[in-house]
């Protein structure tokens, strides 16, 4: 109800996202409160909430999201579990091929050279940026990127782990064409209308301070879903995130 309050509140800003998780006895009932509310999509972190993408209690998600058209927004990816990796999610995006799923972390945390093979050229997955910049080079970064093609990008900081602002910066830091930032930014906050994309000129400092706001309420959105699906966590994750105030730990 708070999310969907506050997106009532700044429908020019924020895009809600509901959470679900399959132990729960009413899958379809959550989903209809999920769509009453008027909320776009589903959030799952399966290494927090301690599930795996193809446990047979998942399919029902997926069946009435595909069915309903809601979107997967979906941690993947993690070296030392075995809850989100590529084994786990391909046979669900080959089965629901209507299933739009958007994999955090350019779909695979820890795993980044990885998952852009598996993936790449798969109709229904996009990717977010979020919490990898941190343990990848630039030319990592651009290397993904490239892999994956810009439309199927999303821009993502993972507030309030990131700042925004320096996120954003670090983004557009990379040697990309105008055009492909552009498509990024645009499939972001959902005003790409189509797969062409225009020329787009140099952020100026106003212009990214703007950037940086509108992600922030986004990314407080997300944020408050996240720590919703972390009260039911199961694992206890090792802490090995670097300072989120201290940028001069990024690799470069």
């Amino acid at each position: 109800n708070f999310i969907a309050t506050s997106v009532a509140a700044n429908p020019e800003k924020l895009v809600g996202l509901g959470t679900l998780h399959p132990e729960s006895e009413d899958i379809k009932g959550d989903i209809a409160q999920i769509i009453a509310l008027g909320l776009k999509g589903v959030k799952l972190h399966p290494d927090i909430q301690a599930f795996k993408i193809d446990d047979y209690r998942c399919l029902k998600i997926y069946e009435e999201c595909e069915k309903n058209g809601l979107k997967i927004l979906m941690h993947t990816g993690d070296n030392r579990y075995d809850y989100s990796n590529p084994n786990r999610l391909l046979p669900i995006l080959e089965i629901y091929k209507n299933l739009t799923i958007i994999g955090a972390h350019f779909g695979g945390w820890s795993i980044w050279d990885e998952a852009p093979d598996v993936y790449a050229g798969i109709d229904n997955f996009y990717v977010d940026c979020s919490s990898s910049f941190p343990w990848i080079s630039k030319e990592t970064a651009y290397k993904i990127i490239k892999k994956y093609g810009a439309d199927k990008v999303l821009f993502g900081t993972d507030y309030p782990m990131w700042s925004p602002k320096s996120e954003l910066e670090y983004f557009l830091s990379l040697p990309l064409e105008k055009n492909e930032i552009h498509a990024i930014i645009l499939c972001t906050t959902g005003r790409k209308t189509s797969r062409r994309c225009l020329p787009m000129p140099c952020f100026s400092r106003r212009r990214r301070s703007a950037f940086s706001n509108s992600f922030k309420a986004v990314e407080t959105v997300l944020v408050v879903l996240w720590l919703r699906a972390a009260s039911s966590e199961r694992v206890k994750m090792t802490n090995t995130f670097p300072s989120s105030s201290d940028h001069s730990e990024r690799v470069e």
